[in-house]
């Protein structure tokens, strides 16, 4: 809504900052809106929004994530910075500390359009691991000095498949999934339910 997304009910980010530039584009973004220009299929009988899912990893639950779906990864985004709590009691009276964290963003592509990944480091969680990304180092005091962010153009797409998996965290953390998906999609999940590996979230008409 007007270019933030909310955290928790009630508190928000600038989804342009969680972001960053859409220099991942050839023509970087279309126009002034930053939320619609992230959208590909925005025109035509299949018109699409944008959607975000924010899932928390408390301490003791399972550490690994997986590819929500099947999709194409271009671009990288790594964004030193402080390592917060992430329990919903702490990110509900801290406005933008999704901006605040040190994160990791995947960027891509799957079948109705724009996808992202992101993974939000947390209290103790300072070390992200990608089994795809090899060359990615989270934690690093020198990269914090005078860079906003590390972006990295992959040689070649990373294509993954539904419930692939794709990294770890080393304690309980986030991740936030931006995506753009058809009109009537419909989510089988409600805020503050728990959901499990391979479990369906959501379905279309």
């Amino acid at each position: 809504n007007e270019g933030t997304v909310e955290q928790v009910k009630g508190i928000t980010y600038s989804l342009s900052s969680f972001l960053g530039p859409q220099t991942w584009r050839s023509n970087g973004a279309r126009n002034d809106n930053y939320e619609k220009s992230l959208l590909i299929n925005s025109a035509g009988k299949q018109s699409s929004d944008l959607y975000h899912c924010v899932i928390y990893l408390a301490p003791g639950d399972y550490h690994r994530f997986h590819s929500p779906v099947e999709w194409k990864i271009s671009f990288r985004r790594h964004f030193p910075g402080k390592l917060l709590s992430v329990r919903p009691t702490f990110v509900s009276w801290f406005p933008n500390l999704f901006n605040v964290n040190e994160r990791v963003s995947y960027i891509g592509q799957w079948k109705y359009g724009f996808f992202s990944m992101t993974a939000v480091g947390a209290t103790n969680v300072g070390s992200v691991k990608v089994y795809f990304d090899e060359a990615l180092a989270t934690n690093r005091t020198k990269w914090r000095i005078g860079r906003d962010f590390n972006d990295l153009k992959l040689k070649k797409n990373i294509s993954l498949g539904k419930g692939d998996p794709f990294g770890e965290f080393n304690l309980g953390s986030t991740i936030v999934l931006v995506f753009e998906a058809p009109k009537n999609i419909e989510f089988d999940i409600k805020s503050g339910q728990k959901i499990k590996y391979g479990q369906l979230i959501s379905r279309f008409e």
